[in-house]
């Protein structure tokens, strides 16, 4: 209901986006915590921050949450998500790279358990 009430523009609309995906983890609501975190990534990527740094604070605590959705949504479903996110999208490559640089043995762990695209994503990693 907060979304509905309180309008994007809102000093406290982005830590209801975050409340909502805590509350929705903790109750093991997969799917619509993946819709959940989709909505804050497209919030937090089309939005601006007092400074870069705030975003990359962002983005880095969306990587850091999204390891919870990502490891138990259905195989291979998750692991292609985490290989999406971590791996091709340039921002969220270069945050791992800048702050938080152990989130890379997750996206390996992701890529070697995925059967399906192994291969071409291995090339991709190694680079």
């Amino acid at each position: 209901f907060h979304r509905i009430l309180v309008q994007p523009t809102d000093k406290n609309y982005l830590n209801g986006m975050w409340g909502k995906l805590a509350a929705e983890i903790l109750m093991q609501n997969w799917d619509t915590a993946l819709e959940d975190l989709n909505r804050l990534k497209q919030f937090i990527d089309e939005s601006t921050f007092g400074s870069n740094l705030q975003t990359l604070q962002q983005r880095t605590w969306l990587i850091h949450w999204s390891l919870f959705v990502f490891f138990n949504i259905p195989n291979p479903k998750g692991w292609d998500l985490i290989i999406d996110l971590f791996l091709y999208q340039k921002p969220y490559l270069n945050a791992i790279q800048t702050t938080c640089p152990w989130i890379l043995r997750y996206l390996a762990t992701a890529v070697i358990c995925n059967k399906t695209s192994r291969r071409n994503v291995m090339k991709d990693l190694i680079k």
